[in-house]
């Protein structure tokens, strides 16, 4: 005679007592494993606070310009010289380094403007960068021609300075200096010279000018006095009819 064991209610909540521990015991481990990223990022939560960029980084930005580097080449008075300063005439191609830096205390994120400016817009027919010995990443930002600046030979008259701009696609670090090198391409005097080519002047005397600004980087520049620069000494543009070609 068969017999059928029979689970009384007492079996019953054990079994069910059993089960529930396991469920219990299962929901504990699953839970412990997602709850390891939660952990894992709140600890990695103050390491990332700490490596964010300044809201307002202070910095404090320079440049320093010269005078072109090719020997005189002017017609008027001594045939290359004007006051003891060289003399140029176009067309031919001048070249001119610049220096731009950051001297901190913070990094300058990317988006700094720089420039590099010539008066007597009219003598002036392009700017390229031929030199980039640290290979700093540029994009073109045009040319302005609103800027006036006082003619050496008449303070009474103003003049327009041809600035090309260019903004810096990388950060700068604290202590970070680059040296760019423009090569500028002179005109010869031009055909209409009224209110450009200044004909009772057979020269003009001018120094070349470099900028740098925070631009959209949103850094402060806590000494503005030194994010603009001329030459320390003048040269000077052949202004004779006789330089037209």
């Amino acid at each position: 005679m068969s017999h059928t064991p029979q689970l009384d209610e007492t079996s019953t909540d054990a079994l069910s007592g059993a089960a529930r521990e396991a469920t219990s015991r299962r929901t504990i481990v699953r839970g412990a494993v997602w709850a390891a990223p939660v952990v894992a990022a709140t600890i990695a939560a103050p390491l990332a606070a700490a490596s964010t960029v300044p809201t307002d980084p202070q910095v404090d930005l320079a440049t320093t310009v010269r005078r072109p580097t090719e020997a005189p080449d002017g017609a008027v008075s001594g045939g290359g010289t004007f006051n003891g300063n060289p003399m140029y005439k176009g067309y031919r191609d001048l070249t001119f380094v610049t220096t731009y830096r950051n001297n901190g205390p913070d990094t300058v994120p990317a988006g700094s403007v720089i420039g590099f400016g010539l008066a007597f817009a009219g003598y002036w027919d392009s700017l390229a960068v031929q030199e980039n010995p640290a290979s700093i990443p540029l994009t073109d930002l045009g040319i302005d021609t609103s800027a006036t600046t006082k003619l050496e030979e008449d303070p009474n008259v103003s003049v327009n300075i041809k600035w090309w701009s260019q903004r810096v696609e990388k950060p700068l670090a604290p202590g970070e200096v680059f040296n760019l090198t423009y090569k500028a391409q002179l005109r010869d005097r031009p055909s209409n010279p009224s209110g450009v080519g200044f004909p009772k002047y057979g020269s003009l005397s001018l120094r070349s000018r470099s900028r740098i600004m925070v631009g959209s980087s949103g850094a402060v520049d806590s000494n503005a006095e030194n994010n603009r620069d001329v030459s320390d000494r003048y040269f000077a543009i052949d202004n004779t009819a006789s330089s037209r070609g």
